[in-house]
């Protein structure tokens, strides 16, 4: 479903990324893990194509359509983007709009430019939002201001607005990170429910390690715009955390499994990868 193929970024004299190299397959659900600045945001971009590589790098499909190549967006990207819903860790929602209208925007790239500029969407596409805002949890509060919901309610609706785009693929950019645990519990569960439900891809960064343990079968593991593992969750060991992540995130590693294990059918608090806890900054991993 998701090719990349050696892809580079460098800003300025630092590599973002590092000729990656990476597949995921028809209905994953893959945890990108890493401290700030490792390369997880750009990466989705890269994938996303909302950002080009560097010239003469390799490329990108999704589904088997170009997303990029040689380091020039795909001259059709719009067409592609249809089947790619990106969900941003600050929700991008228009605020002044109601959560319906803003969960319809996922129509656009199938309305035709006159209807979208009045925001005229048919009656089939407000079926499925409202088929969608239900699927969130969120049917109640579609006549209301998008600025009216709380955060983990405005991602819900971003995930909402994903469906009603029908895509195939949903990139998760830190989805959970300005959260508190109890609305990020309600989001991770979502974004499983859709993997496993409707079949749905699902790429998602993540800082808390106890959440990719606990949601995700395979993790992808970046370090300065490298990977330095890619397999299942359940083979990460506190050494491969020590090699990625430096001094301390061993313990905390242990304590994130078993924080993990202990609420595998409950609630929980996230653990930071990189943050104070583990005392490692973004100076020490990069931009």
């Amino acid at each position: 479903m998701l090719d990349i193929v050696n892809i580079t970024k460098t800003f300025g004299q630092t590599k973002a990324l590092a000729d990656i190299n990476l597949q995921v397959g028809r209905g994953e659900m893959v945890a990108l893990i890493g401290a700030s600045g490792s390369g997880k945001s750009t990466l989705i971009q890269h994938v996303s194509g909302l950002m080009a590589a560097d010239r003469g790098s390799g490329h990108v499909a999704v589904g088997g359509r170009s997303v990029q190549s040689g380091g020039a967006i795909s001259r059709d990207i719009r067409r592609t983007r249809t089947g790619i819903g990106v969900v941003f860790q600050q929700f991008n929602l228009v605020s002044r709009l109601s959560v319906m209208t803003n969960v319809l925007l996922g129509a656009l790239g199938r309305t035709p430019l006159w209807r979208s500029l009045a925001l005229a969407f048919g009656d089939g596409d407000r079926e499925l939002a409202m088929e969608a805002l239900e699927k969130v949890g969120i049917a109640e509060k579609a006549a209301q201001r998008a600025s009216t919901l709380s955060g983990g309610q405005q991602q819900r609706a971003a995930i909402a607005r994903a469906l009603v785009q029908k895509a195939s693929v949903i990139l998760a950019d830190e989805p959970i990170a300005s959260l508190d645990p109890e609305s990020s519990i309600m989001v991770m569960e979502l974004l499983r429910r859709l993997n496993q439900e409707e079949k749905i891809t699902v790429m998602v960064s993540l800082h808390q390690v106890d959440y990719a343990l606990k949601y995700c079968r395979r993790a992808v593991a970046l370090c300065c715009g490298r990977i330095l593992y890619d397999g299942p969750c359940e083979n990460l060991t506190a050494e491969k955390m020590k090699d990625i992540y430096g001094l301390g995130a061993a313990g905390m590693f242990e304590s994130a499994k078993a924080g993990a294990r202990a609420r595998a059918s409950g609630p929980g608090a996230g653990i930071p990868v990189g943050g104070a806890a583990v005392g490692l900054g973004e100076s020490q991993m990069g931009a």
